[in-house]
């Protein structure tokens, strides 16, 4: 990584050597990897999702292609600007959770219900989960980053966490069970302070009209933003995750979308909009800094060349000149006139 020394100067290093398009690319390999190794292992819980459930998977993948469809279209087809590592990889996500509604939408999928909670765990959305949070972490930490090392670090940490609580279902022995949701406890926890972090240092940020201090300040703030939905994202999911286990506990049962159907609902949206919120920060948020950016130093370019310009001297103007400037209906004045 001779290409990613730590430096004083922040970067977006999705737009630095293809890394927006290879972490694309990696995301979907490992997301295939994971998805088809946990169907192979759990093929003995192929099941179909329930009505409520189907239903919810089904209108998830309709409103995430009929949001991101034509936003991919228009940028694959204009003409007017690059396509850009941070596009390509918001245009992954949501093409990788597309991908996990419509296989659960038509086809029966591994659904293992845990020893310890008892609740119902579809693999499919696990799967997900496990890749996208880490690319999702480390895309976040490289829109406003130093170094290649703390995305690294953010990434490796919130896809452990991820990956954990997707192998719980399969551990049998409660104090390996505990030890293991504990684990992916402390490892999602670094989120927060890294928060912190981002929102003290935008916050100390003064007033610049300097270009370069501009798209930086824009930069991070579209980084906190990013960084707080995914934190508000995976606290509702560990919200619903404990009270489905509640929910199980207390054998609350009904028609409709009462348990255990609801957990998966709620799951489906919230992912669904939390997806989406993190394409229009990545669209709007960056592209906007990249716009400020340009025009910031277009203006300075044309103040520039203004004030570079030959000035003519100051004084007297010239006798000829001023009989020149006079209009054409003060004779008098023409008369007056002092030819030179």
């Amino acid at each position: 990584m001779a290409g990613f020394k730590t430096t004083s100067v922040s970067a977006n290093l999705l737009e630095r050597d293809l890394i927006g398009e290879k972490l694309a690319l990696s995301s979907a390999g490992c997301y295939a990897l994971i998805f088809v190794g946990s169907y192979c292992l759990a093929s003995a819980h192929l099941a179909h999702l329930l009505p409520r459930e189907r239903e919810a998977a089904g209108i998830a993948f309709a409103v995430q292609l009929a949001c991101v469809a034509p936003r991919a279209f228009q940028r694959l087809t204009s003409a007017r600007g690059p396509r850009t590592g941070s596009q390509s990889f918001a245009l992954m996500v949501n093409a990788i959770s597309m991908a996990s509604n419509l296989a659960m939408f038509l086809w029966p999928m591994p659904i293992v219900v845990d020893p310890t909670t008892h609740t119902r765990n579809h693999l499919a959305r696990w799967s997900q989960w496990s890749v996208l949070a880490g690319s999702t972490m480390f895309a976040v930490e490289a829109v406003d980053a130093t170094s290649f090392w703390w995305p690294l670090a953010l990434g490796v940490s919130i896809g452990a966490s991820t990956f954990s609580a997707m192998i719980l279902p399969f551990i049998r022995n409660r104090a390996l069970w505990n030890a293991v949701l504990g684990f992916a406890f402390v490892t999602y926890g670094a989120i927060f302070p890294r928060l912190r972090y981002k929102m003290r240092e935008l916050a100390a940020m003064g007033e610049s009209a300097h270009a370069e201090a501009l798209e930086r300040k824009i930069r991070l703030g579209a980084a906190c933003r990013l960084l707080g939905s995914c934190a508000a994202m995976w606290t509702v999911f560990v919200a619903n995750y404990f009270v489905a286990w509640a929910g199980q506990a207390w054998h609350i049962a009904g028609s409709g979308a009462a348990y255990p159907q609801w957990p998966f609902v709620l799951d489906c949206f919230i992912d669904v909009f939390c997806k989406l919120v993190f394409t229009d920060i990545i669209h709007e948020g960056l592209h906007a800094a990249r716009q400020l950016y340009e025009e910031q130093q277009a203006r300075a370019r044309k103040r520039d060349s203004r004030y570079s310009a030959p000035r003519r001297p100051r004084g007297r103007r010239p006798a000829a000149t001023l009989c020149t400037a006079l209009p054409a209906d003060a004779p008098r004045a023409r008369a007056r006139c002092v030819r030179p």
